[in-house]
């Protein structure tokens, strides 16, 4: 009912809407049919623009306790590829889970969100993770499919030119970065 386009899918949508917080747990921690209605509806575009936030919403406080259990695991995963969640949402929810860190890494289901999530780039890169996070904000709406290529930023342009300068000049890694701001120059040392 919840891919089928039109009233069914709505009332569906607005059962699952008007469950709470408790309710979801359940049903997502039940069994795999259980939670195969939590990722469908989280993978069909809503039939109204809040649909997937409140839904998201009612889940995020109890995201890492879900992401340990044997069914629940698959609706935290199925969360950060819907589009329509937004970033801030999906953040809250990475801080649980890497709160929960030494708990997710002891068992299959918590790895799996951890890998997932890329809960290892959040922590050594973040500023990639927001960017990633971000790249499936922006993407299709919860289709997930395949990746895209990353638009640079004019700074960061500048940063990977620089860079193949000095490869190409023989250096490889010879430059120092110098930060100002939100720039990287290239800075060549000079030869003593």
């Amino acid at each position: 009912m919840l891919a089928t386009p039109g009233s069914a899918a709505k009332a569906s949508q607005g059962s699952l809407s008007s469950l709470t917080t408790d309710q979801l747990f359940e049903l997502a921690t039940r069994s795999m049919p259980h939670v195969a209605v939590l990722t469908t509806a989280l993978a069909q575009p809503g039939t109204t623009p809040v649909f997937h936030k409140a839904l998201v919403g009612r889940l995020a406080p109890r995201a890492a306790e879900l992401a340990l259990t044997q069914f629940g695991h698959n609706a935290v995963n199925a969360i950060i590829a819907v589009g329509s969640v937004p970033f801030h949402v999906k953040g809250t929810i990475m801080a649980a889970l890497a709160a929960r860190e030494g708990e997710m890494r002891e068992s299959w289901m918590g790895r799996s969100v951890w890998r997932t999530w890329k809960g290892d780039m959040w922590k050594t890169r973040h500023a990639d993770w927001v960017r990633w996070a971000k790249e499936v904000e922006g993407g299709s709406g919860g289709a997930g499919g395949a990746e895209s290529e990353v638009k640079l930023k004019p700074w960061e342009k500048m940063r990977e030119k620089n860079r193949e300068k000095a490869r190409a000049r023989g250096g490889g890694g010879g430059g120092t970065e110098a930060m100002t701001g939100a720039n990287s120059v290239e800075v060549a040392e000079e030869a003593a």
